[in-house]
């Protein structure tokens, strides 16, 4: 399997660019912070963090409107993780609990289970992560996201670059 090829956006801030590698489907986004969704405002937890997130990855310059879709995601599992942590931290919070039953001849039945919030806290957690590998979040992925060139140079100024050093 051949590698892939690199972005055009690598090769204008590596000055390597060249019109034969250019790759004709590689899409062009231009940097910037999609609109915050009704979904990502309603929720506190999610609106605060769709700010902090937003202002991090576009100081980045890897954040473009084509990204809506796993911000928004990213945000909504961060506010379901922060729901289940309150939970949690109630006073009257159990992770395990007891339920008694009765059955037709009158004998108890005693079940414990795990509290529900557990399994939506875990779910939350492993979404908010791979949302974060998604966005270059992660002390892992961050090393695989490169940042779009400030502004594309003009072919004079590519030359003498290339000829300056």
């Amino acid at each position: 399997m051949p590698y892939p090829k690199k972005p055009k956006a690598l090769h204008d801030r590596d000055g390597t660019f060249r019109p034969d590698r250019q790759n004709a489907a590689e899409p062009a986004y231009r940097v910037a912070a999609p609109k915050k969704p009704r979904i990502v405002a309603a929720r506190p937890a999610a609106s605060k963090e769709w700010t902090r997130i937003t202002k991090l990855l576009l100081s980045q310059r890897v954040l473009s409107e084509a990204d809506l879709c796993a911000v928004t995601g990213y945000c909504a599992a961060w506010a379901d993780l922060v729901d289940a942590e309150q939970v949690k931290a109630d006073t009257g919070y159990r992770p395990i609990l007891v339920d008694v039953s009765v059955d037709g001849a009158g004998v108890e039945h005693i079940r414990h289970r795990a509290h529900p919030i557990l399994a939506a806290s875990v779910k939350a957690s492993v979404e908010l992560r791979q949302w974060a590998q998604q966005l270059g979040l992660t002390p892992a992925s961050r090393a695989r996201v490169s940042s779009a060139p400030d502004q594309p140079a003009s072919a004079l100024a590519q030359f003498v670059a290339k000829r300056a050093g």
